[in-house]
């Protein structure tokens, strides 16, 4: 089933949250996010459909690049083995 959704253009919130693994409690949130909302189509000030590509662009923007975390954790760990070393000569 799960398949089905990889050809569909719009999914509403159950078949959202099926596609992407994410809660709907989650996605209603993310709706009225005021900082990074979900972009939807509300039809007939009831139905909520939400498009593939809008949801994966949306996604991507909460990416996590651990390249620059781990660069981060070991220039940490490298200044204080230097500063250590320098109190150690003095």
């Amino acid at each position: 089933m799960r398949n089905v959704y990889f050809q569909k253009d719009f999914f509403n919130l159950k078949e959202l949250s099926e596609y992407s693994g994410l809660g709907i409690r989650f996605l209603r949130g993310a709706l009225k996010d005021p900082k990074h909302s979900l972009p939807h189509y509300r039809i007939n000030n009831k139905t909520i459909i939400v498009s593939r590509i809008a949801f994966i662009a949306w996604l991507e923007k909460y990416e996590l690049n651990h390249n620059n975390k781990i660069d981060t954790i070991v220039n940490q760990v490298m200044d204080e083995m230097k500063q250590s070393i320098r109190q150690t000569k003095q």
